[in-house]
C-alpha cells in the first residue's frame, strides 16, 4: 500500500516537473554543450531525488521498525557477497583491464542516448577515461562504511519500541550520509569525478552527428 501510493504522488506530482528538465535537456541537445551546462543540469536532479526521498521517510520508518533479526542477517551476507564480487571485478583487475570495462559502460548507456558511437567517438571516450582519477578502492571502502552505517541504524531499529520520529530521524541521517559522505577524502574523490563526468559528456555530445543528436 506505501508503495502504491508513494507512486501515486510521483505520477501526479514528479513527473510533470521531470519532463519539464527533460525538455530542458532536449532543448540543449540539438547545439554543442559545455561542462558547466552540464554540471548545471544536477541541481534540478538532485531536488526531484530530495522531494522522492522526503516523502518516502516515514514509511521507511514504518517498515524498518518491523525488521527482523534474520532479515538483517540477510542482508549482511549480501553485502558481503557484493563485496566479494566487486572486488573480483575491479580491485582484482589490471588498470587496463578497469578502463576496458568503464568503457563498457560507458559506452552502453552513450548509445542508448545517441545509437551506435562509431570509432572516432569510441577512442574520444577511451582518451577520456584513462586520464580519470576513478579509483575503485575508494569506492568500495565507502561502501563499506555505508554497510556498516545501514546495519547499525537499521539494526537499532528493528524490532524496537522506537517512537516513530525517532525512526524517521535515524534513517534521515542516515541518507544525509548516502549523500554526503563524512569521509573528506570520498567527498573530494566524488566531486572530481562530477567535474569528470560533465567533461566526459560534453566532450562526447559535441563530436556527435546531427543524426545522433536527434
Amino acid at each position: 500500500d506505501d508503495l502504491h501510493q508513494l507512486h501515486a504522488w510521483h505520477r501526479t506530482t514528479e513527473l510533470p516537473r521531470i519532463a519539464q528538465l527533460l525538455q530542458r535537456v532536449e532543448h540543449l541537445a540539438a547545439a554543442e554543450t559545455t561542462a558547466a551546462q552540464v554540471c548545471a543540469l544536477e541541481p534540478p536532479l538532485r531536488e526531484r531525488w530530495a522531494a522522492l526521498r522526503q516523502r518516502a521517510e516515514p514509511m521507511l520508518a514504518t517498515h524498518a521498525l518491523t525488521l527482523t533479526s534474520a532479515q538483517l542477517d540477510h542482508l549482511e551476507r549480501k553485502y558481503a557477497r557484493n563485496n566479494r564480487e566487486y572486488t573480483r571485478e575491479w580491485i582484482e583487475a589490471t588498470p587496463a583491464e578497469r578502463v576496458d570495462k568503464r568503457i563498457k559502460q560507458v559506452t552502453e548507456r552513450a548509445e542508448r542516448v545517441y545509437g551506435h558511437l562509431d570509432d572516432r567517438q569510441r577512442a574520444l571516450l577511451r582518451e577520456q577515461l584513462q586520464a580519470s582519477r576513478h579509483d575503485p578502492a575508494i569506492i568500495l571502502a565507502e561502501r563499506r562504511r555505508r554497510q556498516q552505517d545501514t546495519l547499525a541504524v537499521l539494526g537499532g531499529l528493528a524490532g524496537q519500541r522506537v517512537p516513530h520520529d525517532t525512526a524517521v530521524q535515524a534513517l534521515r541521517g542516515l541518507l544525509d550520509r548516502y549523500a554526503t559522505s563524512p569521509d573528506p577524502q570520498y567527498r573530494a574523490f566524488v566531486q572530481d569525478l562530477r567535474q569528470e563526468t560533465c567533461r566526459l559528456i560534453a566532450t562526447l555530445h559535441n563530436a556527435t552527428s546531427p543524426g545522433q543528436r536527434e
